[in-house]
């Protein structure tokens, strides 16, 4: 997936919060539900947002996200070249009554590391890195080369009990997916413990009394109830069977910021909606001839093509008419506020003509068919999203079918379902 170029543009995400949350118990009717709670299962959005309740990181970020804070981790600082120093808070229960010390840091990484199953990509994170132990309290991370990241990279790990148990065997420490999902390993340190998880349904989370960190506690119970249904997650806000929404149906918007019994709050979120385009395959599965058959040569390989697929959508379009106004036009992967995101690319302009100057400059003036592909339940207006950008292409002389598909059969597909584990897709959101 690395290897392939995108198309972006940024979105805004919104949450509906009713004005009758007890203090007691908040209800929140979440869109997505996590696929385990096992911390290293599957490095998914709903999965590191759940369980970053459950679980501590060294280091994690603002609600902003525009910086970096300590969590479990004190402080860090570069030593030399190849080793970051972290230094542990120190005093920190997990919800079993035991200490958390350098061993469970360690433990939890080596188990990300060498995690089997699922659909983890953790190793992205631990890869060529080595951990030490310098005393309980004191963990040194080195690597073969600088690596000024250290510390992002640490926002990614959650931090389990070395002393959880598991139902054996070779893998995983002996420690299965199912034992977090019934709750038997489920010891964080985070500010919320596990209860009860019934999929499809529900997850109940109660406030750890004994947590230190820098996470709010609002209430002493959260009941998130997977409610996927755009309509049925509103009218269950309405209804007053939840106190809260996430991912409130663009539609919905104006209506319910005039109803006087609840509050809307929107901010820039750090999702950015991207497409993977295949420019390393000679032969690509889902390019063909504008009449549907295959081709033994990949336009997509030539970077004027791609360029010119870029310069075809009309991201203000999109921004106004797929996204009803929340979202942002994006040049880049990385959203306002992040490491490293460069203030000269910036949104490709809408430019048809330009467009087909470039393809005619590439040898593909006569045009050529994709499809695009992409989940219809994972992102907000996805399904939709791929509707209008082949809408765009195809009346700019680029035919794009469209295939859309629930993500669990998606993100399989994608990430490995070709030959040989290769990306099956060729344009893909």
């Amino acid at each position: 997936m690395n290897k392939l170029s995108h198309i972006c543009f940024a979105v805004l995400t919104a949450a509906l919060v009713s004005t009758t949350v007890s203090a007691e118990t908040a209800t929140l009717g979440i869109r997505s539900e996590p696929s385990s709670m096992d911390p290293y299962f599957h490095n998914l959005g709903p999965n590191n947002a759940m369980l970053g309740q459950i679980f501590g990181r060294l280091v994690d970020w603002t609600p902003a996200m525009d910086a970096m804070i300590p969590r479990l981790a004190t402080s860090w600082r570069s030593v030399n070249d190849t080793t970051w120093e972290f230094k542990l808070r120190q005093g920190v229960k997990f919800h079993d009554g035991s200490d958390f010390t350098a061993d469970d840091f360690i433990f939890s990484f080596n188990r990300a590391d060498g995690y089997t199953g699922g659909n983890s990509s953790f190793r992205t994170y631990t890869k060529g890195k080595t951990v030490k132990k310098i005393d309980d309290y004191t963990i040194h991370i080195v690597t073969p080369g600088p690596y000024p990241l250290m510390p992002n990279e640490m926002t990614a790990i959650l931090v389990m009990s070395s002393d959880a148990k598991g139902s054996g065997g070779d893998e995983n420490f002996g420690i299965k997916a199912k034992d977090f999902n019934k709750g038997i390993a489920t010891i964080g340190t985070g500010p919320y413990k596990f209860v009860e998880w019934k999929k499809g349904d529900r997850l109940i989370l109660e406030k750890f009394d004994d947590y230190q960190g820098p996470l709010a506690q609002p209430w002493d119970k959260m009941v998130f109830r997977f409610i996927k249904s755009e309509p049925s997650r509103t009218a269950a806000l309405l209804a007053g069977d939840v106190d809260m929404i996430d991912n409130v149906p663009l539609t919905d918007i104006a209506t319910l910021k005039g109803n006087p019994n609840v509050s809307l709050s929107s901010g820039v979120s750090n999702r950015v909606i991207y497409i993977h385009m295949d420019q390393f395959r000679d032969r690509s599965p889902f390019v063909t001839d504008k009449n549907g058959n295959p081709m033994d040569k990949n336009p997509l390989k030539d970077a004027r093509v791609r360029k010119a697929l870029s310069m075809m959508i009309d991201r203000d379009e999109m921004v106004d008419k797929v996204m009803e106004g929340v979202a942002l036009k994006a040049g880049q992967l990385l959203p306002e506020g992040f490491f490293a995101r460069s203030p000269n690319l910036v949104p490709e302009p809408y430019d048809p003509e330009g467009a087909k100057k470039l393809l005619a400059e590439a040898g593909w003036g006569d045009g050529f068919g994709l499809t695009i592909h992409g989940p219809n339940d994972r992102y907000i207006n996805d399904a939709k999203i791929c509707e209008a950008v082949a809408q765009m292409l195809t009346r700019n002389g680029i035919p794009t079918k469209v295939e859309t598909m629930p993500k669990n059969v998606y993100f399989k597909r994608a990430s490995k379902g070709g030959a040989d584990k290769s990306p099956e897709f060729s344009f893909f959101l």
